[in-house]
């Protein structure tokens, strides 16, 4: 996971760090059984971001993040949504326990897609809530169990907050 860690804030299109910059680790979260923690640019020191991150079965790793220009990202790194994204550019939606779909934006990744929300506050509500958000980028759909997320974003959150 550490290494996923790595390559997504590389990844993160909004990230403060530009894709070349390698990040040193900071503090760590682990909550819920979600985990990550602080990322800081090497060549600078300066905050790039929190995120926790869980892979799933399926090979199916999700990361949320928080950046240091308070963005919310959640990232899906898996081969097989970077090829889709690029291939179809389909729309990207969220359901959170099957219902409210919600249409997002998105960006391709090498490792998958990130969806950035520069307005938060109702999104980790219902990621807190919610038992399971799938999501679904054209012919491909991925649920993710919620489990944990009461208690690992509002650490998510107190470590973004560390550094506003």
């Amino acid at each position: 996971m550490r290494s996923f860690a790595r390559l997504a804030v590389a990844a993160l299109s909004l990230a403060a760090a530009p894709a070349s910059a390698t990040v040193t680790e900071g503090q760590a979260i682990a909550a819920g059984g979600w985990r990550g923690g602080e990322e800081f640019a090497v060549r600078d020191g300066s905050f790039v971001q929190c995120a926790i991150a869980r892979t799933f079965p399926g090979g199916v790793t999700v990361r949320f993040a928080i950046t240091a220009e308070r963005r919310f990202v959640i990232a899906l790194a898996a081969p097989a949504w970077a090829a889709a994204a690029e291939r179809q550019s389909p729309p990207l939606r969220l359901r959170f326990d099957g219902s409210g779909l919600f249409v997002a934006h998105y960006v391709t990744t090498e490792e998958g897609v990130d969806i950035p929300f520069d307005a938060w506050t109702d999104l980790t509500r219902r990621l807190r809530q919610a038992a399971a958000l799938t999501i679904v980028l054209g012919d491909l759909s991925a649920t993710v169990p919620l489990t944990g997320t009461s208690s690992a974003l509002p650490a998510l959150e107190r470590c973004a907050d560390r550094h506003r």
